[in-house]
């Protein structure tokens, strides 16, 4: 494994640590009968990030092509939920509800963003050869 690639593993892992973190908290305000932080469930966010974990943990044990894949998949499947949806409530459509302010949203939309610049990093790092 080269540093480059140890380097962009260790930021997806910084990654999904953030996430599970931000729908943690989430999970916790509802718990004591709060509003979440945004409109996405925290059960489903802490699941996700648990899939990318497990794909992330493919480089290091099998390497290569699972790897590769399993980022392709997450890449398209964040970037419409994780990014464009949050966008498209606050930006566009100035919908704050199942918010608890934008600063909120505009934090999961970060998150997400620099897991798939980490993502997309990971997948020319680790193209198979």
């Amino acid at each position: 494994m080269t540093d480059l690639m140890r380097i962009i593993l260790f930021c997806q892992i910084g990654y999904v640590a953030i996430a599970l973190f931000f729908n943690g908290i989430s999970w916790i305000r509802i718990q004591r009968g709060l509003s979440p932080l945004t409109a996405t469930s925290p059960v489903k966010g802490l699941v996700s990030m648990l899939v990318v974990l497990a794909v992330i943990l493919t480089w290091p044990l099998l390497g290569g092509w699972i790897f590769w894949l399993g980022w392709i998949f997450l890449i398209i499947r964040i970037i419409p939920g994780g990014i464009l949806m949050h966008f498209r409530r606050l930006v566009i459509e100035r919908n704050l509800k199942g918010y608890t302010s934008p600063l909120s949203g505009v934090v999961a939309m970060t998150i997400n963003i620099f897991g798939i610049i980490a993502g997309v990093l990971g997948l020319f790092a680790g193209f198979p050869a």
